[in-house]
């Protein structure tokens, strides 16, 4: 509840074809930090929104909410982030006006313990995500297609399969091309579902690091694909912090072991990052959540921007 004593979860109702439905709160919220509000000023808004809507004033669609929104923040949020506001709310205008905007799909890669789940969670709120894609969740759907004894490689972690099975060019590392060997099987599947999502026309976050830099570039500029790197002293805590403090049951508690698994884990890394220079694909370094975040939403700004003046060029 808020402090005046409205719910808190769905706070607004709109009205199509004559009756009211309820609008969730979670998606204002996802345009109100996307547009550059801080949480205070966030906050604020919502609970302008919560009173007006609680004195039964209602709005017509979702374009008088829009104008409602924009109107309440500006009163609230510093003028300097007025554009980037402008720019989400038009973005997701001209996308119900059906003129042909795809949706946001922000592609998280890297390799094990790199903090990619961590930042889906905060970009699953900024665009409001009713679809989350992980790579994992692909590998593990494919085990129920593919034997441990025809397909070896799928029941191990990346920096593992390459004592399963290697492919991809001899010239790189056998712990390299065991991940490709891996990725082969998942990566084709993942592309498929990223296809499917945007033909759908809902936005999403795909995160995993069965994905080699590239794998999306034929889906279309709406994909926004990015490689998560932190510098190796801190991935290397984080990766160490996936079996000491996660309570992860799949990895070895055991630090040398651990450590040996990490240099593994690294040289792919290494191997995703150097790809994505070469095709000109984002690299975000990971030392602060906040830092990083910050990069991706501009980069998804960015998207936005592009699609709209693109439109009006039409």
């Amino acid at each position: 509840m808020s402090a005046h004593g409205t719910p808190s979860g769905c706070s607004v109702k709109i009205v199509v074809e004559g009756t009211e439905i309820p609008y969730p709160d979670s998606v204002i919220r996802a345009k109100l930090r996307l547009g550059g509000l801080s949480g205070s000023q966030l906050e604020s808004v919502m609970e302008k929104i919560r009173r007006k809507h609680a004195k039964g004033v209602g709005v017509v669609d979702e374009d008088t909410l829009t104008l409602e929104l924009l109107e309440l923040a500006e009163m609230t949020k510093r003028s300097a982030n007025h554009d980037r506001l402008n720019l989400v709310m038009m973005y997701y205008e001209a996308r119900r006006s059906s003129q042909g905007l795809p949706p946001v799909i922000v592609v998280l890669e890297g390799a094990s313990a790199t903090g990619k789940s961590m930042m889906a969670l905060e970009l699953i709120e900024d665009l409001a995500a009713t679809r989350i894609l992980t790579t994992d969740t692909v590998r593990q759907a494919l085990r129920e297609v593919y034997s441990e004894k025809t397909h070896p490689e799928l029941y191990c972690h990346t920096y593992q399969a390459h004592t399963k099975r290697q492919s991809g060019p001899t010239d790189l590392l056998p712990v390299v091309r065991g991940f490709i060997a891996q990725t082969e099987l998942i990566q084709p599947k993942v592309v498929d579902s990223v296809a499917r999502i945007s033909r759908e026309g809902t936005d999403a976050v795909v995160e995993g690091v069965h994905l080699i830099p590239g794998s999306m570039a034929s889906l279309g500029s709406n994909v926004v694909e990015v490689v998560v790197d932190p510098p190796p002293a801190v991935h290397r805590a984080m990766f160490i912090a996936k079996s000491v403090m996660s309570g992860l049951t799949t990895v070895s508690t055991d630090l040398n072991v651990r450590s040996r698994e990490f240099d593994d884990t690294r040289l792919i890394q290494d191997y995703l990052v150097n790809t994505a220079k070469a095709l000109d694909i984002p690299v975000v370094p990971l030392v602060e959540y906040s830092d990083a975040l910050s990069t991706i939403r501009g980069l998804v700004l960015g998207y936005m921007k592009r699609a709209l003046e693109t439109r009006e060029h039409k």
